[in-house]
């Protein structure tokens, strides 16, 4: 979904989306899309877990700085 679109029940599938799910981004991703018309697909940067999931919360686990 681009900007300012509603996805409707949620971005993304199942197992990767936004509803009942928590996304983290992936280690290998370390900016962000800075398009905001293209599509939003979260398997693109994001990995989902079952919400309620605390562990590593503010790690991102890059190697390098930014």
């Amino acid at each position: 979904m681009a900007a300012g679109v509603d996805p409707g029940t949620r971005w993304g599938t199942s197992i990767v989306g936004t509803a009942n799910r928590t996304l983290r981004r992936n280690a290998s991703i370390t900016r962000g899309d800075s398009n905001g018309n293209d599509l939003f697909d979260p398997m693109v940067e994001w990995s989902g877990v079952p919400n309620g999931r605390l562990d590593d919360l503010g790690r991102h686990g890059m190697s390098e700085a930014p």
